[in-house]
């Protein structure tokens, strides 16, 4: 004998509506409820951790930036080339960048990297700074290798007609302006 009062139906016709709306809530079945409250105990119990995981990624960043560091502290200090600049124009107050005085023809091999194209077999030497100027000229390109590049770096300097200039690179990558003693 089983005997279910008015008050025991409300409850158990309530607690059926309660259980459908939240599967409707979750676009599950009443029957999937149980799976997905475990499923959300999981989630939560990874959300409560997240701390604890954040500061050990964190500590490795931190790790993988020294390592980084380290190396290319290595590699740069073994004197080989590892940047390449390619000087445009040189222009003044009255003249428009697009218009200055070309500095190093585009396609052309840099003076200054003489060392590099002797490395490079005669016929493949025009090839290979082609290559480049266009790869310098394409800021896609360069993105797609992960090459850093800065575009429209320009210093001002008032120069003097009576001397004589030699432009620098910093060991940060700015070029800087030198006076050369001519006496």
């Amino acid at each position: 004998d089983l005997e279910l009062g008015e008050e025991s139906l409300t409850e158990i016709e309530d607690r059926y509506f309660a259980l459908n709306d939240l599967a409707r809530k979750h676009a599950c079945t009443p029957d999937a409820l149980p799976e997905l409250c475990e499923d959300f105990a999981e989630r939560l119990s990874g959300l409560e951790t997240a701390g604890t995981r954040l500061e050990k990624l964190a500590a490795a960043v931190a790790q993988a930036r020294t390592t980084y560091r380290d190396a290319a502290e290595r590699l740069s200090s073994d004197g080989t080339e590892r940047a390449l600049y390619l000087w445009r124009r040189l222009y003044g107050a009255h003249t428009q960048p697009a218009n200055g005085q070309a500095i190093e023809p585009s396609g052309t091999a840099p003076e200054r990297y003489h060392a590099i194209t002797r490395c490079l077999r005669l016929n493949n030497r025009a090839i290979f700074w082609e290559a480049i100027w266009d790869l310098a000229n394409d800021a896609n390109r360069l993105s797609e290798y992960g090459v850093k590049a800065v575009f429209g770096n320009a210093i001002y300097t008032r120069m003097q007609p009576d001397k004589v200039y030699l432009f620098k690179i910093s060991p940060s990558g700015q070029m800087y302006p030198e006076v050369v003693d001519t006496y």
